[in-house]
C-alpha cells in the first residue's frame, strides 16, 4: 500500500479549487448575460462583469498555490474538466437572473465569507494566505452583489418574480447546507497550514451563516425560509 504524502490532501483542494473557482467565472458568466437581457442597471452589470474577471482571477491564483504544494499545473484541464449546463434552465432571462442571484450569490457567496476568513486564520504558508486574502477581500464584494441584485431584480420583475422565487429560496439554502456537509476528519497542522478546514468546520459555518444572515435577509425580502 502506498504511504500517503502530508501534502497529497492539500494538493487535492487547492486542484479542486482551480476548477471550482473557473466554473464560477463560467456561472457567472451566465449571470451577465442574463442581467443584459433583463435591462438591469448598468452598475449591476458593471459589478457581474467585474465578478467573472475575480473568479479567474481566484482560479488562476489557486493553480499556483498548487503547484507550488507540488501538483503538476498542466495537468487541470479546465476545458475538459468545467463543463455541463453554466446557467438555470429557464428561458426566461429573469428566471435565469433571479436563481442564480439567489443561489448563487445570497447563498454560496454568503457563506463563502465566514468560510474564506476562518481558512485564512489558520494558515501560514505564504503563498496560501496572500491568494486566501485576495479571495476573501472579493467574496465580501460577491456577496453584496448578490443582495443588490435580488434587489434589483424583484424591483423589475414585480409579482412575476416573486412568485417564481417563493418556492424556490428554501431549496437554494436547503442547497448550500447540504453542498458542505460531509463526515468528519481530522486535519493535519500541514493541511491546516495551507487553509485547509476539516469537513465538520464546514458545516458548522455554513449552517450558522445561513441561520445569522441568510434566513433573516430572505425573510426580509418577503421569502420565509424554515431555520436550518
Amino acid at each position: 500500500m502506498a504511504t500517503q504524502h502530508p501534502l497529497d490532501h492539500v494538493r487535492a483542494e487547492w486542484r479542486a479549487r482551480v476548477v471550482a473557482e473557473h466554473r464560477s467565472g463560467r456561472i457567472t458568466h451566465a449571470m451577465v448575460l442574463a442581467l443584459r437581457d433583463v435591462d438591469a442597471p448598468a452598475a449591476l452589470q458593471a459589478a457581474a462583469r467585474r465578478i467573472e474577471q475575480d473568479e479567474r482571477d481566484h482560479s488562476a491564483l489557486s493553480r499556483k498555490v498548487y503547484a507550488r504544494a507540488g501538483g503538476d499545473a498542466a495537468d487541470v484541464n479546465l476545458r475538459r474538466e468545467v463543463h455541463g449546463p453554466y446557467a438555470p434552465p429557464y428561458t426566461n432571462p429573469l428566471h435565469r437572473a433571479l436563481e442564480l442571484s439567489a443561489s448563487v450569490y445570497c447563498c454560496g457567496e454568503t457563506v463563502a465569507v465566514p468560510l474564506f476568513l476562518t481558512m485564512l486564520r489558520g494558515a501560514i504558508q505564504p503563498l496560501a494566505v496572500s491568494t486566501l486574502q485576495r479571495i476573501l477581500k472579493d467574496e465580501g464584494r460577491h456577496r453584496a452583489f448578490g443582495w443588490a441584485s435580488l434587489k434589483a431584480l424583484l424591483r423589475l420583475g414585480g409579482a412575476d418574480a416573486r412568485a417564481f422565487l417563493l418556492p424556490r429560496v428554501p431549496m437554494y439554502v436547503s442547497g448550500v447546507v447540504d453542498a458542505y456537509t460531509a463526515p468528519s476528519r481530522r486535519l493535519s497542522a500541514v493541511e491546516r497550514a495551507w487553509g485547509m478546514l476539516p469537513p465538520q468546520d464546514y458545516a458548522g459555518i455554513v449552517r450558522e451563516a445561513a441561520r445569522k444572515v441568510i434566513i433573516p435577509r430572505f425573510a426580509a425580502a418577503g421569502f420565509p425560509v424554515k431555520p436550518v
